[in-house]
């Protein structure tokens, strides 16, 4: 489906009948951020934005490169329309508790935190140098004790973390494909009733989106947010099966 065809098909709040759903779009999604909840992000963003300094990072396929900072940002950083709906919805819901999937240099970490300045955040990427980058920068602005940084393969680190679950789950990687399914296994032992999972690149390619359209028939996934780029997931056993195919 193309973004034309979606554009086309999607409904706006008038098309949810769910109290719930019709809340979370019109008070949550449609939130106002203030500008100055912008500051530090936008600060962070120049930091990566203009720094030409070398990394040598690796990529979601184990593959190891030398590239400007600037650059990597510019190419994988979190974008500024979908942080803000992460953001929105860690505010929303005021979510203490954040599993970030694939954080890179942190920048959506930054909409977390800012979005609920109470929340305790685990961040999960496979690359250390982006990894370390994200810590050095954030833990001071962000407070240390709230943000917990891991280095490893996501399937992997989620299957090995404590026996906790998450009130919202971020995963920004692309190209999973059937991987997606893989995650979703693991991710069903770190949710509750009303956590929320938000995935990114969910049309990053054709395989990630085969395995999205299974896992929305998973019968623990009560309820999919289609907005072509990013899907946003619940679980809460009181609600029918429903999936949407939305735009804002």
């Amino acid at each position: 489906m193309s973004r034309f065809i979606h554009r086309f098909k999607a409904k706006n709040e008038h098309g949810l009948h769910s109290p719930f759903l019709f809340d979370f779009y019109t008070k949550g999604l449609k939130l106002n951020i203030p500008k100055d909840d912008l500051n530090l992000i936008s600060d962070y963003r120049k930091f990566l934005a203009t720094n030409y300094d070398k990394l040598l990072v690796r990529s979601p396929k184990g593959e190891k490169s030398t590239q400007q900072i600037g650059r990597i940002y510019i190419k994988e950083a979190c974008g500024k329309t979908h942080g803000k709906i992460i953001f929105k919805i860690a505010r929303y819901f005021q979510s203490k508790s954040i599993l970030e999937l694939g954080s890179g240099f942190g920048v959506s970490t930054t909409y977390l935190a800012v979005g609920n300045p109470e929340a305790k955040i685990m961040n999960i990427d496979i690359c250390q140098a982006r990894t370390q980058l994200a810590e050095q920068q954030l833990k001071p602005k962000l407070l240390l004790n709230k943000l917990g940084f891991v280095v490893g393969n996501v399937l992997d680190q989620v299957n090995r973390l404590p026996d906790l679950s998450f009130d919202l789950i971020h995963s920004d990687i692309p190209h999973l494909g059937p991987d997606l399914l893989k995650l979703a296994r693991e991710i069903e032992l770190k949710i509750h009733n009303e956590s929320v999972w938000v995935i990114n690149h969910i049309r990053s390619d054709k395989e990630t989106l085969a395995a999205f359209n299974q896992l929305q028939k998973l019968p623990w996934v009560k309820v999919s947010l289609d907005f072509y780029d990013y899907a946003i997931v619940f679980f809460r056993k009181e609600m029918s099966k429903e999936a949407h195919l939305l735009r804002l």
